[in-house]
């Protein structure tokens, strides 16, 4: 009988501690939460997006941004909720600006100049646009409702917040890279391939450059010459002398334009500043000068980047852009956030340029859009297996090389064309090395460099 009281005993101290136990862990774990929302609002929700992406991207260091956000959490719990939005949405709209800048080689100040473009673009055709617009708002109206709403528990969290920032900051400066900030000493394909000042092919020749965007310079040796066998057939070396290179790359697009065809390092703002003397030292400009007729074709808007206005100031007499392409009747589409135009459409305006007779000798400059990440698959011709990585070992990779190779058929088609009215000189070159690509993309490529091939017109090509 005492066994048996003491038994029952013991199983009702138990069950009291069990439920003891039970009660406290929940008051734990809503005090942890309760504590944890000061850190969510003010730590978590602004830096998990950048979070998720730097497992894939090369990101730069976000330290000041990060430390912001904790700023605005400090003070938060006695400011009004609609200030709190103001300075969340401003440290955000920040925070946007130095993402982008770093995702498409811009500067900040460029970056913000480029809102204007906004209507251009159509991002809700990529997920990691719609997922940093869904961050972006949530970081703004998560804590403005908690202001507004519990306001005094945000001042019990602060000490966990606090923890969680430390472990944010020191992530951001262990797994985030700095770009170099010097310049490298300027070169170009053109000065490298010596078409920038011989006079040789101006004597009734006619000049290409077709600057392919995105395209970089391949780690291994064997896929550049898979990606430029196009330019390497008995066809084009029966016609022409076919010399190839490397050299450095520095900015977006529209400073690979000013590298090429003006000869410097520039953004094209300077244009629009007005230079003056450097702006007619530019290559369209000084053929222009000697009785050239200078064409530019690109099948995306000429609005993007203000190019309706600073190509005929460095010396461009003659603009095709998406808007004269869709005035022509072109109805094709291709890209994705960056939908426009086909670059086959442009490249047929090409060669219709370069076989129609005329009185003058003739420049031609073609940029290229299909390329642009992201891209869409679709719009490469499918030479290659792209589900296992085909020649390159990585499915990306060989869905945007194909878009390249397409570009490099068609020109080889036109440097082979028999109605070609005049010898022509081509400089094939990429304009930056790939962007907006994950690390293991990027890893393919070398950093900073471009390629180029030229074909100069051998003695008796006609």
């Amino acid at each position: 009988m005492w066994t048996l009281r003491a038994t029952t005993r013991s199983r009702l101290y138990l069950s009291r501690g069990l439920c003891e136990l039970k009660i406290r862990s929940r008051h734990c774990l809503r005090d942890l939460s309760v504590r944890g929302l000061h850190a969510l609002a003010f730590v978590v929700i602004p830096n998990i997006p950048y979070a998720l992406l730097i497992a894939e991207y090369d990101l730069r260091p976000r330290t000041s941004l990060i430390l912001l956000y904790w700023c605005i959490g400090v003070v938060a719990p006695k400011s009004p909720a609609w200030l709190v939005a103001c300075a969340m949405a401003a440290v955000v709209g920040l925070d946007l600006v130095w993402f982008v800048s770093g995702l498409f080689s811009l500067t900040p100040s460029l970056v913000v100049e480029s809102f204007k473009y906004a209507p251009l673009i159509y991002p809700a055709a990529s997920w990691l646009y719609l997922g940093m617009g869904a961050g972006a708002v949530a970081a703004v109206l998560l804590p403005t409702y908690l202001v507004a709403r519990h306001r005094g528990l945000l001042l019990r969290g602060r000490l966990l917040g606090g923890c969680l920032l430390v472990i944010t900051l020191a992530a951001d400066l262990a797994l985030t890279i700095n770009p170099p900030s010097e310049l490298p000493e300027f070169d170009s394909a053109m000065r490298r391939s010596g078409l920038e000042r011989n006079e040789s092919m101006r004597v009734n020749g006619a000049l290409l450059v077709v600057m392919v965007e995105n395209l970089g310079v391949f780690a291994d040796p064997e896929h550049n010459r898979r990606l430029f066998e196009g330019l390497q057939t008995q066809a084009v070396r029966a016609r022409y002398r076919v010399r190839e290179g490397v050299s450095p790359s520095v900015g977006a697009t529209t400073s690979a334009t000013l590298r090429e065809l003006c000869g410097r390092w520039a953004a094209y703002r300077s244009i629009l500043a007005g230079e003056g003397a450097k702006d007619r030292d530019c290559m369209p400009a000084r053929l222009a000068a000697q009785g050239y007729e200078t064409h530019a074709i690109h099948a995306y808007s000429g609005r993007m980047f203000d190019r309706f206005d600073w190509y005929p100031r460095i010396g461009f007499q003659h603009l095709v852009f998406e808007e004269q392409m869709r005035a022509r009747g072109e109805r094709g589409r291709c890209g994705t956030v960056f939908r426009s135009a086909c670059d086959q459409a442009a490249a047929n305006l090409v060669k219709r340029l370069l076989t129609e007779p005329g009185d003058q000798p003739r420049f031609l400059y073609w940029l290229t859009v299909d390329s642009h990440m992201p891209i869409e698959p679709l719009d490469g011709s499918s030479r290659w297996d792209c589900t296992a990585g085909g020649p390159f070992g990585n499915k990306t990779v060989c869905l945007v090389a194909q878009i390249w190779a397409d570009v490099i058929d068609a020109t080889a088609g036109i440097a082979t064309d028999p109605g070609l009215a005049a010898p022509t000189t081509i400089l094939v070159v990429g304009d930056h090395p790939p962007g907006f690509v994950s690390r293991g993309v990027r890893r393919y490529f070398l950093p900073g460099v471009v390629p180029w091939i030229a074909l100069e017109p051998l003695g008796g090509w006609e």
